[in-house]
């Protein structure tokens, strides 16, 4: 009897493990950080820099679901936290740029409205799936300046 528990309990163990396989593998249609532009701007007299973040599908489409993008602002002055909605496969984050030195914005989660999160860069181990985005504001010469190394490559 106790070996007919021991099939039944390893019978049920593959069933359970192969319905996790299937119910969570293959799923596309996932947001996935693409792309992004940094731009310097000036919005009511004052100079900004523009971070558009791109978001795809993971078929290469524009994600056109409800999305909240969630991340850190690196100011040369701060750090506070940042959100915004999703809209049509772009979320676009503002940053005053009011010293020289570097704005950074990491992207560290993609929520869905049923709470589900995701990473913007799965395959991304450098940066456990995040995306760091810097752009280097330097007054003087009037503009902003471009980081080659931004943003941080995923693998």
């Amino acid at each position: 009897m106790n070996s007919l528990c021991k099939i039944h309990f390893l019978a049920g163990a593959v069933v359970l493990f192969l319905a996790l396989a299937v119910g969570c593998g293959g799923e596309s249609g996932l947001p996935v950080y693409s792309s992004s532009t940094i731009y310097p701007d000036e919005r009511n007299g004052r100079p900004v820099l523009v971070y558009e973040i791109m978001i795809s599908d993971g078929d290469g489409n524009p994600y056109t679901k409800g999305l909240l993008v969630t991340g850190t602002a690196f100011t040369p002055g701060s750090v506070f936290p940042i959100i915004a909605a999703n809209q049509r496969g772009q979320v676009t984050f503002v940053l005053e740029a009011s010293t020289a030195g570097d704005y950074r914005v990491a992207i560290e989660t993609f929520t869905d409205p049923k709470g589900r999160e995701y990473q913007p860069q799965p395959a991304n181990t450098d940066l456990n799936g995040k995306v760091l985005l810097t752009q280097t504001y330097d007054p003087s010469a009037g503009s902003a300046v471009p980081v080659p190394a931004s943003p941080t490559p995923s693998r």
